[in-house]
């Protein structure tokens, strides 16, 4: 249960009341403390009541309302007295207090076990601290926590060791307050098609920060080359020494930009509807409806894990024991007649690879 607060059980044993059709201050002030006598709460006078119930109406109390300033509070909830009678007005709300059910409650070691991961961010650990507070878990309820392994590449970079991770979701907080801003950012990028180390291999980039996208257990930043409309996605890790400055001009200003406009001028919203990953197609790359086989226990998983939205289960084989399905994605050009999918679309075939012979492309269709 919950960690229990006596100013909001009042409250919420004064709502129970009214609910069930209210009545005399006497029947009210009865059934409040026969609810706080159920919960270990002491029992409270008439004074109190009255004090309790004011707080009602002006919404002083923990709910899902609580943000909104205090005047606005003060007319959501409304308790008329009529013939020394207390109920709901016909034109008032009724509190919701945040409260989670039981099965509900069941997710919270789950979700702190997966929150663990991060709980190195102070954020994070400060959510943690406050589910288990909040929520007044038990050692055993904890202890479910630690039966949740959230199993999945480590990242690694050299001179961040342990902090790898760490440090790259940091940069990609760091980069979210960048894009709120509208702040354009400049940083030394290695591409990901190289492997070395040399600073000779850097380039620098300047563009406006649009998106952070999580794929595959790594981060990314989408974004559009100061001065041009086109869309470029970079790999967080590779940027050098995880280090994003703020770009600007030669008077020394800071560069900023128009979000909306810029992602309204790209497409953003619908730029991904046909990428399987983070690709960035070109604008003439046409959307193909692709075919794909997959058996055995390639068929079992992928017949579970929906891994694109336009993914559609089309045919059941059961003689082969596969399952085949469509799949709306974009592919380059043919560099030859009849060249493969996977060859037009680098994530396609990283896509086919992880099940090796037990999936493959059938069929092509332009859309």
């Amino acid at each position: 249960m919950e960690k229990l607060n006596s100013k909001t059980e009042r409250i919420r044993c004064i709502c129970d009341f009214l609910d069930r059709g209210g009545g005399t201050l006497v029947e009210m002030q009865s059934a409040v403390n026969q609810g706080l006598t159920n919960k270990g709460f002491d029992e409270i006078a008439v004074r109190s009541l009255r004090y309790s119930l004011r707080q009602l109406q002006d919404g002083d109390f923990e709910h899902s309302r609580s943000h909104l300033p205090e005047l606005e509070r003060k007319s959501i909830f409304k308790v008329q007295y009529i013939q020394k009678t207390y109920s709901w007005h016909p034109e008032s709300l009724r509190p919701e207090f945040g409260d989670l059910e039981e099965e509900e409650r069941s997710t919270l070691p789950f979700l702190i076990g997966i929150l663990k991961r991060y709980e190195s961010l102070p954020a994070v650990s400060r959510i943690l601290s406050q589910l288990t507070d909040h929520y007044g878990l038990d050692e055993e309820q904890l202890a479910g926590a630690s039966a949740v392994f959230h199993s999945a590449p480590i990242l690694k970079l050299q001179g961040f060791g342990r902090n790898s991770e760490l440090n790259v979701v940091q940069m990609a907080i760091k980069l979210l307050g960048h894009i709120r801003r509208e702040e354009a950012v400049e940083f030394n990028y290695r591409s990901v098609s190289k492997i070395e180390s040399a600073i000779s291999g850097l380039q620098m980039h300047t563009v406006m920060p649009l998106q952070i996208r999580l794929y595959d257990n790594l981060y990314y930043l989408s974004a559009v080359p100061l001065g041009e409309q086109h869309l470029l996605t970079f790999r967080l890790d590779q940027i050098h020494q995880l280090r994003v400055d703020i770009a600007t001009d030669a008077n020394d200003r800071l560069i900023s930009f128009d979000r909306k406009k810029m992602e309204k001028l790209i497409g953003l919203r619908s730029h991904f509807n046909h990428v399987l990953g983070v690709w960035n197609h070109p604008p003439e790359d046409q959307v193909y409806d692709i075919h794909i086989e997959f058996f055995d226990w390639a068929a079992s998983y992928a017949k579970r894990l929906q891994f694109h939205p336009t993914q559609k289960l089309v045919h059941t084989h059961l003689k082969n024991n596969s399952l085949i399905f469509s799949f709306k994605l974009k592919l380059r050009s043919e560099e030859y007649p009849n060249q493969p999918a996977e060859e037009r679309s680098p994530e396609l075939s990283f896509f086919l690879g992880r099940f090796r012979r037990y999936a493959r492309v059938i069929g092509i269709h332009s859309v």
